[in-house]
């Protein structure tokens, strides 16, 4: 799920996205409010586990099924999710300051 060793105090963007693809459940936590609760040093697969300590799929015990597949949208980090798709465009006549 995440590197050795990554720690929350390693997440890169403000906003924890976790998401599970088996059933579909998402959620968005404050990365500072996440720290203050679980301590900025928590491993982010201890994380996922205590974000997702409710999920009926994680108790599954059956051997043909995943349980539950909770993980963070944005680790390893790529892009920022709140960066553009594409470049601005500086628009000629626009309104100058």
């Amino acid at each position: 799920m995440s590197d050795a060793g990554s720690r929350l105090s390693d997440f890169p963007y403000v906003t924890v996205r976790v998401h599970c693809e088996r059933c579909e459940r998402y959620g968005v936590y404050k990365l500072a409010r996440l720290a203050a609760c679980y301590g900025p040093e928590i491993d982010l697969d201890e994380l996922i586990k205590q974000l997702s300590s409710d999920c009926y799929h994680r108790r599954e015990t059956h051997p043909y099924r995943r349980g539950c597949r909770a993980r963070l949208l944005d680790w390893p980090p790529r892009r920022p999710p709140d960066e553009p798709m594409r470049a601005f465009v500086v628009v000629k006549g626009g309104k100058a300051s």
